[in-house]
Protein backbone atom coordinates (compact mmCIF):
# COMPACT_ATOMS: atom_id res chain seq x y z
CA UNK A 1 0.00 0.00 0.00
CA UNK A 2 1.51 3.45 -0.96
CA UNK A 3 1.58 5.69 2.31
CA UNK A 4 -0.05 9.27 0.98
CA UNK A 5 2.48 11.72 1.09
CA UNK A 6 0.45 14.97 2.23
CA UNK A 7 -2.51 13.35 4.19
CA UNK A 8 -4.00 17.11 4.84
CA UNK A 9 -3.31 18.53 1.65
CA UNK A 10 -4.82 16.32 -0.97
CA UNK A 11 -8.46 17.03 0.29
CA UNK A 12 -8.04 20.73 0.73
CA UNK A 13 -6.59 20.96 -2.81
CA UNK A 14 -9.78 19.00 -4.16
CA UNK A 15 -12.06 21.17 -1.24
CA UNK A 16 -10.39 24.41 -2.96
CA UNK A 17 -11.31 23.19 -6.59
CA UNK A 18 -14.87 22.70 -5.49
CA UNK A 19 -15.53 25.98 -3.87
CA UNK A 20 -13.56 27.38 -6.90
CA UNK A 21 -16.28 25.92 -9.10
CA UNK A 22 -19.22 26.61 -6.83
CA UNK A 23 -18.55 30.28 -7.17
CA UNK A 24 -17.59 30.03 -10.94
CA UNK A 25 -21.22 29.00 -11.09
CA UNK A 26 -22.67 31.76 -9.15
CA UNK A 27 -20.63 34.46 -11.26
CA UNK A 28 -22.15 32.40 -14.31
CA UNK A 29 -25.12 33.16 -12.94
CA UNK A 30 -25.07 36.41 -12.55
CA UNK A 31 -23.73 37.24 -15.61
CA UNK A 32 -26.65 35.44 -17.49
CA UNK A 33 -28.72 37.85 -15.71
CA UNK A 34 -27.85 40.28 -18.62
CA UNK A 35 -29.52 38.67 -20.87
CA UNK A 36 -32.77 37.95 -19.27
CA UNK A 37 -34.27 40.69 -21.46
CA UNK A 38 -34.38 38.83 -24.66
CA UNK A 39 -34.66 35.19 -23.24
CA UNK A 40 -36.78 35.97 -19.64
CA UNK A 41 -37.96 32.42 -18.93
CA UNK A 42 -34.85 30.54 -20.16
CA UNK A 43 -32.12 32.99 -18.85
CA UNK A 44 -33.67 33.16 -15.61
CA UNK A 45 -34.45 29.14 -15.24
CA UNK A 46 -30.67 28.48 -16.18
CA UNK A 47 -29.24 31.22 -14.17
CA UNK A 48 -31.27 29.93 -10.68
CA UNK A 49 -30.44 26.49 -11.18
CA UNK A 50 -26.50 27.52 -11.83
CA UNK A 51 -26.95 29.67 -8.41
CA UNK A 52 -28.67 26.62 -6.67
CA UNK A 53 -25.92 23.83 -7.65
CA UNK A 54 -23.16 26.61 -6.74
CA UNK A 55 -24.78 27.22 -3.43
CA UNK A 56 -25.22 23.72 -2.83
CA UNK A 57 -21.75 22.72 -3.81
CA UNK A 58 -20.56 25.63 -1.52
CA UNK A 59 -22.67 24.72 1.42
CA UNK A 60 -21.38 20.59 1.11
CA UNK A 61 -18.09 21.12 0.53
CA UNK A 62 -17.44 21.69 4.21
CA UNK A 63 -18.86 18.93 5.28
CA UNK A 64 -16.98 16.63 2.39
CA UNK A 65 -13.80 18.43 3.19
CA UNK A 66 -13.67 16.64 7.03
CA UNK A 67 -14.88 13.39 5.30
CA UNK A 68 -12.62 13.22 2.91
CA UNK A 69 -9.70 14.36 4.80
CA UNK A 70 -10.44 11.21 7.64
CA UNK A 71 -10.60 8.80 5.10
CA UNK A 72 -7.42 9.95 3.59
CA UNK A 73 -5.66 9.58 6.71
CA UNK A 74 -6.94 6.49 7.36
CA UNK A 75 -6.48 5.27 3.71
CA UNK A 76 -10.14 4.20 2.95
CA UNK A 77 -10.69 6.88 0.46
CA UNK A 78 -12.81 6.49 -2.74
CA UNK A 79 -13.77 9.09 -5.28
CA UNK A 80 -16.93 10.74 -5.25
CA UNK A 81 -18.37 9.81 -8.73
CA UNK A 82 -21.93 10.48 -8.03
CA UNK A 83 -20.84 14.53 -7.59
CA UNK A 84 -19.03 14.59 -10.49
CA UNK A 85 -21.42 13.17 -12.86
CA UNK A 86 -24.21 15.37 -11.80
CA UNK A 87 -22.02 18.54 -12.28
CA UNK A 88 -20.91 17.37 -15.90
CA UNK A 89 -24.80 16.22 -16.78
CA UNK A 90 -25.41 19.63 -14.96
CA UNK A 91 -22.84 21.69 -17.06
CA UNK A 92 -23.41 19.23 -20.48
CA UNK A 93 -26.92 20.84 -20.14
CA UNK A 94 -26.35 24.27 -19.57
CA UNK A 95 -23.94 23.60 -23.18
CA UNK A 96 -26.87 22.31 -24.84
CA UNK A 97 -28.88 25.58 -24.18
CA UNK A 98 -25.88 27.53 -25.01
CA UNK A 99 -25.66 26.51 -28.29
CA UNK A 100 -29.53 27.09 -28.83
CA UNK A 101 -28.79 30.65 -27.82
CA UNK A 102 -26.34 31.19 -30.36
CA UNK A 103 -28.22 29.50 -33.17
Amino acid sequence: MIAVADPGLQAERTAMSWTRTGLAMLVCAATLLRWSEAYPGLIVAVSLALAATGLVIGLLNRRSYRVEADALANERSAPNTAAVFLLTAMMFGIGCVALYLVW
